[in-house]
């Protein structure tokens, strides 16, 4: 009787495993994924910000007015984007901009868009989920999904390797068990059922 039961229990842990791999796997695709999708939504809002920034608001970094930065939008830099997203060859294409101006434009767009990046955060509003958000809710409830189906297969995993565990215990003076194979198959499966919990 112990013998039968302690094979169904190894099969079912082989089964255990295979589906554990499988979770696992699935586990580091939807991380991947959730930091892919994150990374593309916090850029479009970094790039939607500074989309809005008047590029002849721009200041040095210590607040100083910046020479003839009046003249950016009537040649096509009316954002900060606009400024950040150019070389400083074009800004000294503008009348009274040289290339220290050039330069200090360009510093003060990089300063600025520095700090919109270490300012942005993602934010969720239950009541008010723009479909940019959308693609990334949808990764974060499927990876919560996923993890709790791995937690409840580690779960399973702990109980079936401690239910072996004494079964060939109790098996192990019947000879066969002893110097066989089926012994060596119980231990290759215990082994890889430990790591998942």
């Amino acid at each position: 009787m112990a013998l039968g039961a302690t094979r169904r229990l190894l099969d079912d842990g082989q089964v255990l495993l295979q589906q554990a791999d499988t979770l696992r796997d699935a586990v580091a695709e939807l991380q991947r994924d959730v930091r892919v999708e994150h990374e593309r939504l916090r850029s479009r809002l970094i790039a939607e910000q500074l989309a809005g920034m008047r590029a002849d608001t721009l200041r040095t970094p210590s607040g100083k007015a910046i020479r003839n930065i009046a003249k950016l939008p009537q040649y096509g830099f009316d954002s900060v984007l606009a400024v950040q997203g150019t070389s400083a060859a074009s800004l000294q294409q503008i009348p009274g901009i040289g290339a220290s101006t050039a330069e200090a434009i360009q510093a003060a767009a990089q300063a600025t868009a520095a700090a919109v990046e270490h300012d942005t955060v993602i934010r969720f509003d239950a009541d008010e989920a723009p479909a940019s958000h959308v693609e990334l809710l949808r990764l974060l409830h499927t990876l919560a999904t996923v993890i709790r189906v791995h937690a409840a297969t580690a779960d399973r995993a702990a109980h079936l390797a401690v239910t072996v565990d004494r079964l060939l215990a109790a098996a192990s003076p019947a000879g066969p068990w002893r110097a066989g194979a089926r012994l060596q198959y119980a231990h290759a499966v215990l082994g890889g059922l430990h790591p998942l919990w």
